[in-house]
C-alpha cells in the first residue's frame, strides 16, 4: 500500500500538535511580522523533528540544505510582510524552495480572505508559451489581447523571467506542474510582495506579430475568480469504463482518491474479456493529482493478472519511515477514521500494524523503522503470457503526480504499453503526507514522512511521452486529441 487513501488525508489535517492554536488575525504589520516570524520557526522545527530528508542520504542533500538556507532567506524576508497575504507568501515561498510537491504551506479556513485583482483575463500554458485563455472585457478599459494570444514580455520583461518573479515558489513549481496551475493568475495582483508592481503593459504575439496592450486592474471576488479560473487549470475525465471506437476502449480516472471505486471495477469486471481483446485501451489520467495508488495495483492486476503483475511490477525496495509522534499521529487519525467509516479489515490490520511499529521505534528512542518491499525478488514467479492483446495508451497532462506517477511506474514496466500526451509532473522518494498546524492557527505545513529509498524512479524525474506520442494540442480540446490519439493508433495498428 504505497499511498494512503486521499481521503484519510482530511482526517490527518491536524495530526502533530494536538489541540490547534485558536487564530488570532494580527491588527497591524508589526503583528502580521511577529505572526509569520512564530510560523517560520515552526515550519523548520517541524521538518527537522519529523521529515525523513534528515535520516535518508538519497535525494536529501538539496532539501536538507534550504532547509537551513531557505529558512535564513526567509528570516531576511521578513520585513517584507505588513498583511496576510504576504505573510502567507513569504512562508510558502520558504515551502516551496524545497522543490517537492509534498512539501506545502496551505491556508486553513480562519486565513483572512485576500482581495485579488486581475487585468480581465486570464491564461494557460500549453508547452511552450502562456497564452490568453479567458477574457472578461469591461467598458471603458483598455483592449485585452485577444484568446490565444501568446505572451511576449511585460514592461520589457521576458515571459519567462515574468513568470519566475510572480509566481516561482510561492504558488507553485514552475519546473513541474505548478507552472500549468499558477498560468491562469500570471497576471494577477495576489499580493505577493516577491512580485513586485502589477505589470503595466505586455507584448503578445498576435498572429506571429508582437502587439502592445497596456494593462488596467480591477478587484475579482472569490465567486468571480473561481468561475474565470476553472477552464484554465485543466480537465478531469469523467471516471468510467467505456467503448471508444470500433474494438477500442477508454478507462477515465480523474483521480486516484475519493471515487466509486465499487463500481468502477465491476465496470472493469464485466468488460474484461473484450478489454483483453480490444486493439487499444486508453487509459486517460488528465489531472489526475495522485490519491492512493492501491487502486492502479487493482486495475493492473484485472487487466494483466496477478502473476504477470508481480513478474514486471518493479522492485521498489523497503520502506523508510521517519518515528515522531507526529507522524505516528497521522496514522491513529487514518486508523480512527477507517474504524469509524467501515472500513475493509485488511486496510485496518496494515494501519494498526504500522501503529504498532511507530510506537515500538518511538519507545525504543529510533529515529526509524523500515518495512520491506511487499513482494521480494524471490517471491516474482516468471512472466506468463500477457493476455492484454492490444496497446495500453496512458493520456496524461502535467498534473499526474504522486500515485499518478507510482501508476506510471507500474503500467510502463508492463508489456504493450505507451505514453501519450504531455510530460507528467513529478515528485521525490519522499512520501505520503503529515499535516501539522502552525502556531498562528492560519496554516498549516504538509511534508512527506516516509522515504522510498530504492524507488527507480529518482526525485522530481517526470515521464515524458516519445516525440511520436507528444501532443502538442491543448489536452482541453477533447474532440481535438481524441481525432490525434485516433490517427496515432491507427498508424501503430498498421505498424
Amino acid at each position: 500500500m504505497r499511498n494512503i487513501l486521499a481521503a484519510l488525508l482530511l482526517a490527518s489535517a491536524s495530526a502533530a500538535s494536538g489541540a490547534a492554536a485558536t487564530p488570532v488575525v494580527p491588527a497591524d504589520a508589526a503583528g502580521w511580522r511577529a505572526l509569520a516570524a512564530r510560523d517560520l520557526d515552526a515550519m523548520r522545527d517541524a521538518m527537522r523533528a519529523n521529515s525523513p530528508i534528515f535520516i535518508v542520504e538519497r535525494d536529501s542533500g538539496p532539501l536538507r540544505q534550504w532547509a537551513e538556507s531557505g529558512y535564513a532567506q526567509a528570516v531576511a524576508d521578513l520585513p517584507r510582510v505588513d498583511d496576510a497575504a504576504s505573510a502567507r507568501a513569504v512562508l510558502s515561498r520558504y515551502a516551496g524552495g524545497f522543490r517537492d510537491g509534498h512539501i506545502s504551506l496551505r491556508p486553513t479556513a480562519a486565513y483572512p480572505a485576500h482581495e485579488d485583482r486581475w487585468p480581465g483575463f486570464t491564461l494557460r500554458w500549453d508547452g511552450s508559451a502562456y497564452r490568453v485563455d479567458g477574457r472578461v472585457p469591461i467598458a471603458g478599459a483598455p483592449a485585452l489581447p485577444p484568446e490565444n494570444a501568446a505572451l511576449v514580455s511585460c514592461d520589457g520583461a521576458p515571459a519567462e523571467k515574468v513568470a519566475r518573479t510572480r509566481v516561482d515558489l510561492v504558488f507553485g513549481n514552475l519546473d513541474l506542474s505548478g507552472r500549468i496551475r499558477t498560468a491562469p493568475w500570471l497576471l494577477w495582483d495576489l499580493g505577493n510582495p516577491f512580485a513586485g508592481a502589477p505589470p503595466r503593459q505586455c507584448s503578445f504575439a498576435v498572429d506571429g506579430k508582437p502587439d502592445a496592450f497596456p494593462l488596467a486592474y480591477r478587484p475579482i471576488g472569490d465567486k468571480e475568480g473561481a468561475e474565470v479560473l476553472v477552464r484554465g487549470t485543466g480537465v478531469t475525465p469523467t471516471m468510467d469504463v467505456a467503448p471508444w471506437g470500433e474494438g477500442r476502449w477508454w478507462i477515465g480516472i480523474p483521480s486516484f482518491g475519493n471515487g466509486d471505486w465499487t463500481s468502477f471495477f465491476a465496470k472493469v469486471d464485466k468488460a474484461l474479456p473484450e478489454l483483453r481483446k480490444a486493439s487499444a485501451i486508453v487509459i486517460d489520467l488528465r489531472g489526475n493529482g495522485g490519491g492512493n495508488s492501491a487502486y492502479a495495483s487493482r486495475l493492473a492486476t484485472r487487466l494483466y493478472g496477478l502473476d504477470l503483475v508481480r513478474a514486471e511490477a518493479p522492485v521498489l525496495g523497503p520502506v523508510t519511515y521517519r518515528a515522531s509522534v507526529a507522524n505516528r499521529q497521522t496514522y491513529a487519525n487514518y486508523l480512527d477514521y477507517q474504524r469509524k467509516d467501515g472500513g475493509d479489515q485488511e486496510t485496518i490490520a496494515y494501519l494498526e500494524g504500522v501503529v504498532a511499529r511507530f510506537d515500538k521505534a518511538i519507545a525504543a528512542g529510533e529515529g526509524t523503522f523500515t518495512v520491506a518491499d511487499d513482494v521480494p525478488d524471490a517471491a516474482r514467479p516468471s512472466p506468463p503470457a500477457n493476455p492484454v492483446a492490444g496497446k495500453i495508451v496512458l493520456l496524461t497532462d502535467g498534473h499526474c503526480n504522486s500515485a499518478c506517477l507510482d501508476a506510471m511506474d507500474l503500467f510502463t514496466a508492463l508489456p504493450g504499453t505507451v505514453h501519450a500526451g504531455t510530460m507528467t509532473s513529478a515528485d521525490t522518494i519522499f512520501m505520503d503526507i503529515s499535516r501539522v498546524d502552525l502556531p498562528s492557527g492560519l496554516f498549516s505545513l504538509g511534508y512527506g514522512h516516509k522515504a522510498w529509498t530504492e524507488r527507480p524512479r529518482g526525485s522530481n524525474v517526470p515521464y515524458r511521452p516519445a516525440a511520436a506520442w507528444t501532443y502538442t494540442g491543448d489536452l482541453r480540446d477533447d474532440a481535438a486529441w481524441k481525432a490525434w490519439l485516433e490517427t496515432k493508433l491507427a498508424g501503430s495498428d498498421s505498424e
